[in-house]
């Protein structure tokens, strides 16, 4: 992907894709639980799950290449470019400025990611918004290390996020709290995505 634009449309299209599956998915569990080809709760909820993965891992994909095209002079989808303090040679070079002496930079803390963007760009370019570290990033990261990790700290977590969110933090599934209603109308599942494709936008200026 060699622009904003690619790397949006990327975006937006693997995103629909995840959330038409997690739809689908909750229609068929709804109509064939009760038959004798039953849906079965364990498959709705891995694919719910793997949604929800997928998804996060297309914010930090995102992130990481618009960092890497913006960094390099990209223009965003309305033609604006941003002021740079470093002006690497190529998109390889660009990487590597990003992850210094690390591996591979960490694109779920914010706190690396903000640093980065006040090091590179003016006022941190488009990337100003994340600024005020969203509370909404660090509790999907808490359902991601949920499904991903089996350890104490990430259970322990887990159900503190519970605990804010619905009042109650004992056997409640990833997926039962992600199909859970934030406001009578939305699930967690569509408020989190829909908080991620709103900074996609955004940091694309769309």
């Amino acid at each position: 992907m060699n622009t904003i634009q690619e790397v949006y449309t990327n975006f937006v299209t693997n995103f629909n894709l995840n959330i038409s599956n997690v739809s689908d998915s909750s229609v068929l569990y709804d109509r064939l639980n009760t038959t004798e080809y039953s849906y079965t709760n364990s498959m709705h909820e891995s694919i719910c799950e793997k949604s929800f993965i997928n998804i996060f891992l297309l914010w930090e994909y995102f992130l990481e290449q618009s960092f890497v095209l913006y960094l390099c002079g990209s223009a965003d989808l309305k033609g604006n470019t941003y002021k740079r303090y470093v002006l690497p040679t190529d998109r390889e070079h660009a990487y590597k400025l990003i992850k210094g002496t690390k591996k591979y930079p960490d694109w779920t803390n914010l706190e690396e990611v903000n640093t980065l963007a006040e090091l590179y760009f003016e006022n941190s370019g488009t990337f100003n918004l994340l600024r005020n570290k969203p509370i909404e990033f660090i509790e999907m990261k808490t359902v991601r290390n949920k499904i991903s990790h089996m350890s104490t700290q990430s259970d322990e977590q887990y159900k503190r996020l519970l605990t804010k969110r619905i009042t109650q933090n004992q056997n409640v599934s990833v997926t039962q709290f992600l199909l859970h209603l934030v406001d009578g109308q939305r699930t967690y599942f569509s408020y989190y995505t829909d908080f991620i494709l709103s900074y996609v936008e955004i940091i694309c200026n769309k």
